[in-house]
């Protein structure tokens, strides 16, 4: 919504540097396979993003999809922070709690 906002308001400045973000931000797909495919690599890596953001709770995946390990979720923290999107995510109180 940011790029069109500021399309609409004729901030090309504003808007040509919220697009970089947002193409260097999809460079985290590229956090590896985890032993699984590239499918299971972007989504999760988008999960954890919006959980690290405080979205969404847990970034679990489906079978047959495979779950990022701590080294691929570390490197999306990297590409967040590279690109500027701050991680406000709360640590659960319980493991329980983890997996809702």
């Amino acid at each position: 919504m940011g790029i069109y906002d500021a399309v609409v308001g004729g901030d090309w400045v504003r808007a040509g540097t919220l697009q970089r973000q947002a193409i260097a931000t999809l460079q985290m797909i590229y956090s590896g396979t985890s032993g699984g495919s590239f499918t299971a690599a972007a989504i999760g890596s988008f999960k954890v993003a919006l959980r690290e953001m405080g979205i969404i709770r847990t970034a679990r995946l489906s079978n047959p999809l495979q779950e990022l390990s701590p080294e691929e979720e570390a490197h999306v923290g990297e590409v967040m922070r590279a690109v500027g999107v701050q991680a406000t995510r709360h640590r659960p109180l319980t493991e329980a709690a983890a997996r809702l």
